[in-house]
Order: C-alpha cells, then structure tokens, then sequence
C-alpha cells in the first residue's frame, strides 16, 4: 500500500453507529496486507480453538460421561480440556487485541507499519493485558454471583417453582432479572474491550485502565453500546448455528454440514477480526470526542531509545509510533 493515499487521517469526533463499521472497513482495506497477516496467523488459530472446543468437549462428555460410573475420568478430561482451552485463548487473543491495537493507531498517526513490528509489540504489553484482564475477570465473577444469588432466592421463595405458581409471574420475575443482567454485561465487555487498548497504547492498565475506559465512552456510550450490542447478538447466532446444527447433528446431510462449518469459521474470523479494529476505533473516536491529544498514542511501544529521544528533542514533530 502507499502509505501517501492515506493523508490527513483524522477521528470524526462525531461518528455514530453506522459510521463506526464503516470506518472499520476502511482501516481494514487500508491495511490489508498487515491485517490479513494477523488474521491468518492469529485469528484463524483463536477461530479455530473456539469454536472446535464444543465439539470436542462433547466428544469427550460421550466417550466417558455414560461409561464410567463414578464419572471421574470424564471430569479429569473435561477439567484438562477446559485448561487448555483457556490458556490457549487467552493468549491467542491478547496476542491479537495487541497487534490489531497497534496497528489502528499507527492508521490515525499516519505510522507505517509492518507485520512484525505489529506481533512485537506482544511481548511488551502481555503482562498489563493479563491483569486488566483479572480484574476485569472479578468485577464479572462479582457481578454474575449477585445474579444468581438473585435467582436463587426467588427459586426459594417459590418453593423450587412448584406447579401452583403462575408461569406468567415466573417469566416476569426471570425477565426483570435477565434483561437487566445481560445489558450489564455488555456494558461491562464494552468497558472491558476499551480497557484493553488503553492498557496497550497507554501507561494505565489494570482497574485504571478499566476506571479511564469508563471515563472515555461517556458521552459516546449509546453509540459504542450499540455496536457492542450488534457485535455480541451476532456472536451469539453464530456460536448458536454451529453448536445446533454441528455439534448436535440437528442438520444429517454431510455436505451441508460442511457447507455450515466452513461458514461459520469464515464469518467468525472475519467478526473478531472487526470486533477488534472497532473497538480501537471506538477509543480513538471517544478520544477526539473528549479533545485528548493523541501525539503520545503508543509512545512507550518505540522500539528504540535513540530514537524516542531523537523525537522528544523536536517539540514539532509528535511522537512516533514506531
């Protein structure tokens, strides 16, 4: 790509909805050839670890859960599958959530960038991704106990959901908890997902990182909520397509659950691929919202001392990316 197609690249500090996933697209053609990279050697992997775990945990569930008694081989196989599985994709998408971070933000600085400058940067932020993540991690464990603390004392208080109660109420009192619950918790991914790329072009991390991505969507919050929204309900069709019509053989024709499968792990590489380039794009929009210098974006990702001073000497020129 030459880089001198791409000037003047500034935030519309008033983009919504729709102009979010546009802009997505446009980083995306932009850096193409950098971001294809990323995606085949990062988020095919993360693609292909998420969505085989349901399969393979099921398998495992069939060939021990009805042939062991006592069910100790399938909770050791379970527990070691589950392990592995998070392990694996965590890191994977730190791995991505850092290079894509990075990559957005030398767009908006007009920074060329390269694919392994891009999976370097991993290696520098991995440890503050992790405890943005752990404390992210709590404030959900926290919020989803209160939760369910809630919909056992209504299970108690009606005796266990006897026959006599009404369903109606049931289902208003389950809906009044749930819905409330589930728009919280997308709330909570979207804060979570800023949080992320502060911890990565930023010195906050952690709860404050997490606190300054509170700060930074407000004013922008029914925006960003909204794409997290569309982002999260297509998600969830996804993962709800491949477990019915894969994993519990709700489709028999062995071409079409083919066609399915290739489908879905296409359509999900391609959704993470633009959840991430959003909620970059996210950061910088609320960012030019709230009129905040983005000169020093990344600044603690330079390569090179010698040159970092080398730009710190010239008050005219803003730090460089890489």
């Amino acid at each position: 790509m030459n880089r001198e197609q791409v000037v003047g690249v500034e935030v519309d500090k008033s983009m919504e909805f729709f102009g979010i996933y546009k802009e997505a697209y446009r980083i995306t053609v932009s850096w193409n050839k950098t971001l294809s990279q990323i995606t085949l050697a990062i988020l095919l992997p993360l693609t292909i670890l998420s969505l085989s775990e349901i399969p393979i945990s099921n398998f495992i569930r069939k060939k021990t859960y009805f042939r062991d008694d006592d069910k100790t081989i399938w909770m050791v196989c379970s527990i070691i599958n589950r392990f592995v599985y998070m392990v694996f994709v965590l890191g994977l998408s730190i791995f991505s959530t850092s290079s894509v971070a990075y990559v957005v933000a030398c767009f908006y600085t007009t920074k060329d960038i390269t694919f392994k400058k891009a999976i370097g940067v991993f290696p520098k932020v991995w440890g503050r991704l992790m405890i943005t993540f752990l404390w992210w991690f709590v404030v959900v464990l926290v919020y989803t106990t209160v939760v369910a603390l809630l919909y056992f004392w209504f299970f108690i208080s009606q005796n266990g959901f006897e026959v006599y109660i009404p369903r109606v109420k049931n289902l208003l009192v389950i809906s009044f908890i749930s819905v409330p619950f589930f728009a919280g918790l997308v709330y909570l991914i979207l804060v979570w997902s800023i949080g992320t790329v502060i911890s990565v072009l930023e010195m906050d991390y952690g709860r404050k990182a997490l606190m300054k991505s509170m700060k930074l969507i407000w004013g922008k919050t029914v925006v960003s909520y909204g794409v997290f929204l569309v982002l999260g309900t297509v998600f969830a069709g996804l993962g709800s397509t491949f477990v019915l019509l894969m994993v519990y053989k709700k489709m028999t024709n062995v071409a079409g659950k083919v066609l399915i499968g290739i489908a879905c792990y296409f359509l999900t590489i391609v959704l993470i691929h633009f959840t991430l380039v959003i909620q970059v794009v996210i950061y910088f929009v609320c960012k030019s919202y709230h009129n905040e210098d983005v000169a020093n974006i990344g600044q603690h990702l330079e390569g090179s001392c010698a040159h970092s001073d080398r730009e710190k000497n010239d008050p005219l020129k803003p730090a460089s990316l890489v």
